[in-house]
């Protein structure tokens, strides 16, 4: 039941690689539902295959290319949350935090 989309972020993918997930989102993931998206960057791990810098690049080139960074505003109030594989939600994330019961850490 969480709003909005959801954006998959590949990093570093060769041309076969990148073309087995893209059929493999489309065929098994999109099904399900038209908010789950795919978006594959270059390689950012540099010459000495640091492969960290794969995830802060990877989302800058999303922020750039898929929401037009900075020269779009149609995302200027939007919430993004960052997940990893192994994170889930417990419940869904909103924007109101008008419940003062709740404590958000």
């Amino acid at each position: 039941k969480q709003p909005g989309e959801v954006i998959r972020i590949a990093s570093g993918c060769k041309d076969e690689e990148a073309a087995a997930l893209r059929k493999m989102h489309n065929e098994q993931i999109k099904i399900m539902s038209d908010k789950f998206h795919l978006h594959i960057t270059p390689d950012f791990s540099g010459p000495k295959h640091y492969y960290y810098y794969n995830k802060p690049y990877g989302l800058r080139h999303w922020f750039e290319h898929y929401l037009g960074y900075p020269n779009k505003n149609d995302a200027d109030d939007a919430i993004i949350m960052l997940l990893d594989p192994d994170q889930i939600l417990l419940r869904p994330l909103t924007h109101d935090f008008t419940d003062t019961n709740t404590i958000y850490l």
